[in-house]
């Protein structure tokens, strides 16, 4: 039987990656709360203007499919079983203007390239534009979100969170999660094995405990 080695078992959180990139990708980091869930924004089914166009009008309760990428199959698992916490999730050692930041959150972007660089199991969810905020250090000259949606208004006056459409409209775009995402949210657990694949989160966890992953 194959055997595919592509986690470390029993390490920190994927916050703690070290955001070194996979060769040949970018580079980037790594259930919503209740309401009336708004229109669902296909991003990745958009070139650059098109996502702009989404982005400028970003409402509260806007969905979008985002991706989240990890290492460690410990934390894997806990994912599959309970979702994503944001509470006490702290990732450190992204370095903004000659500065390390320390924030609580994930790391998710709406491009799964950008997600694949931060480990071998990218989770790929839905999520409301309300539950997530411009990563820290995104805007590391302006210290608070406040200030960085005020710095943006003037170029996104129709959205709710000006520094979030900026930092989604990035080349490296990302937001970071703010609440928590039920496991009925998760929609694939992607796995590189030579390119990548995607698998439902079920076939991850048999994978894992036939040993076909370890």
């Amino acid at each position: 039987m194959k055997k595919l080695i592509v986690a470390i078992k029993g390490g920190p959180s994927s916050g703690n990656y070290g955001h070194a990139g996979r060769p040949g990708l970018v580079g980037g980091s790594g259930g919503s709360g209740g309401g009336v869930v708004g229109r669902h924004l296909d991003l990745a089914g958009n070139d650059k203007a098109g996502r702009r166009n989404l982005l400028q009008n970003l409402q509260p309760n806007a969905t979008m499919t985002v991706f989240h990428g990890m290492r460690y199959m410990d934390e894997v698992l806990k994912t599959i079983q309970d979702g994503f916490d944001p509470s006490g999730e702290y990732e450190r050692g992204r370095i903004y203007g000659g500065r390390e930041l320390e924030f609580e959150g994930y790391h998710v972007s709406p491009d799964l390239k950008v997600s694949s660089g931060f480990g071998p199991f990218v989770f790929e969810f839905d999520v409301a534009a309300k539950d997530m905020i411009a990563p820290p250090g995104t805007h590391w000259d302006i210290p608070t979100a406040a200030g960085a949606d005020e710095f943006w208004r003037s170029s996104y006056p129709d959205s709710f969170r000006p520094s979030l459409t900026q930092s989604l409209l990035l080349a490296e775009s990302q937001g970071l999660l703010t609440n928590s995402v039920p496991t009925a949210n998760i929609k694939a657990v992607w796995m590189y094995d030579g390119d990548w694949q995607s698998h439902t989160p079920a076939s991850i966890v048999q994978k894992i405990a036939d040993g076909i992953i370890r």
